[in-house]
């Protein structure tokens, strides 16, 4: 796996939605906030991006809590289902490309972690995977993870 350092990641008028779905929803999910953004009379301006904060993994399923931030073209009033964020920033982070299924999704958190952990660094953020999607809205094959990494050296 390829892995790029001091990576820049930055977006303004930030959508949060947080939520939970089943792993194999995921990018129906992903799909469907990048289709419907208008109902808010937002426009997403960019691609997606979404950390896992929660797993649940039953012998059948596993259920995902979920941060979705989507970049959108305007400031808007935040709701009990939305949150405006202002700014969303990763800096000198590390990145890497990977499938968009679930299962490369952790794979490469995995992998990260363990760059992290040779290279002797300090992961100051969640992954965050970076969703992009064609004109029809469909998500792309591949997704970015980023993790932001410590700049300090103690």
């Amino acid at each position: 796996m390829f892995f790029l350092e001091h990576q820049h990641i930055e977006f303004e008028n930030v959508l949060s939605y947080k939520t939970r779905t089943d792993s194999e929803r995921l990018n129906t999910l992903l799909e469907f906030i990048k289709r419907n953004s208008d109902a808010l009379d937002l426009e997403i301006k960019g691609n997606i991006i979404f950390t896992i904060q929660e797993m649940y993994e039953f012998s059948n399923r596993c259920i995902l809590g979920l941060e979705v931030l989507a970049p959108v073209n305007k400031a808007f009033e935040s709701s009990e289902r939305y949150v405006y964020k202002p700014k969303f920033k990763l800096v000198n982070a590390v990145s890497a490309r990977c499938g968009s299924n679930f299962s490369d999704l952790i794979k490469v958190k995995n992998d990260i972690r363990l760059y992290i952990s040779q290279k002797k660094l300090r992961a100051i953020s969640d992954v965050y995977y970076i969703a992009g999607f064609n004109e029809d809205c469909v998500l792309a094959e591949a997704c970015d993870a980023v993790v932001s990494i410590d700049n300090n050296i103690l």
